[in-house]
């Protein structure tokens, strides 16, 4: 069974991990200069809250993919966290355009952390 999804999955999935990535630090850098100020999420946690958050998070992402063979688990971890925030945030928002695209951005992260998985627990194997 794990044959079959490891030949139905892409094998790489750096070009998800880089977009959400790079629209977490976008996020972080428009919360800081205050372009984004009338959220829905903006009520549950103060501002400064989302900019540290969404940075931290963006840069060990980053970091993770730049450092590609040697941060495997980071970024296995990254895309689920990314992935669960980006979902979160995509059932948070009222439905419209942006929501869609959201969703997808999170349903790829968590499908990117499903390969990651599949693809490090081979390589834990081989140990």
């Amino acid at each position: 069974m794990i044959r079959i999804i490891r030949n139905l999955m892409p094998q790489d999935t750096r070009a998800v991990e880089l977009s959400s990535a790079v629209t977490l630090i976008s996020i972080s850098i428009l919360l800081f200069l205050g372009l984004i100020n009338d959220h829905p999420l903006l009520y549950v946690r103060p501002i400064e809250f989302w900019i540290l958050f969404s940075c931290v998070i963006g840069v060990l992402h980053l970091y993770s993919l730049l450092n590609y063979p040697n941060s495997e688990l980071i970024r296995v971890m990254m895309c689920w966290l990314a992935g669960s925030l980006w979902l979160w945030v995509a059932f948070a928002l009222p439905f419209e355009f942006a929501t869609i695209v959201v969703f997808f951005l999170g349903f790829s992260n968590i499908l990117a952390f499903i390969i990651n998985t599949i693809l490090l627990n081979k390589t834990w194997n081989s140990f």
